[in-house]
């Protein structure tokens, strides 16, 4: 019996330390819990802006969304890529929207933590899809 209790307690400890090293995707938070504290954007030299939208909030970590902008009421994608080797590869379309105008990944907030790296990435009238610079 000590044996199976010993295999039981080890396999929760390595279940636990699976959730703490790989935390949960989606957001506990929405903007109006958080603080706005910075944007970060880029355009593709066609008019169309992309953002991230980055606030502090009450765990003390920084979390995002996306937005992008088109100058004449385009079809627009935005999406937020994730990252855990560095920026070597990503995957997408975390928190993705579509539509026109002004298409924001919405009021829903962002955060993986260490050691992923993430950023907002969209394509707006079937032009080639853009991404603002890395953030953490």
């Amino acid at each position: 019996m000590p044996r199976k209790i010993a295999r039981v307690g080890t396999v929760l400890i390595a279940l636990t330390a699976a959730f703490v090293a790989f935390p949960a995707e989606a957001s506990a938070y929405t903007a109006g819990q958080c603080h706005y504290g910075a944007g970060d954007g880029n355009g593709d030299g066609h008019g169309n802006v992309i953002t991230m939208q980055i606030y502090l909030c009450p765990d003390g970590h920084e979390y995002v969304s996306g937005l992008i902008k088109t100058p004449d009421n385009a079809w627009a994608r935005v999406w937020i890529d994730d990252s855990t080797n560095g920026g070597v590869t990503w995957t997408g379309f975390h928190l993705y929207a579509e539509g026109y105008d002004a298409v924001s990944t919405g009021n829903t907030l962002y955060y993986d933590g260490s050691p992923h790296k993430v950023r907002v990435c969209g394509d707006a009238g079937g032009g080639p899809t853009f991404c603002i610079l890395s953030w953490y």
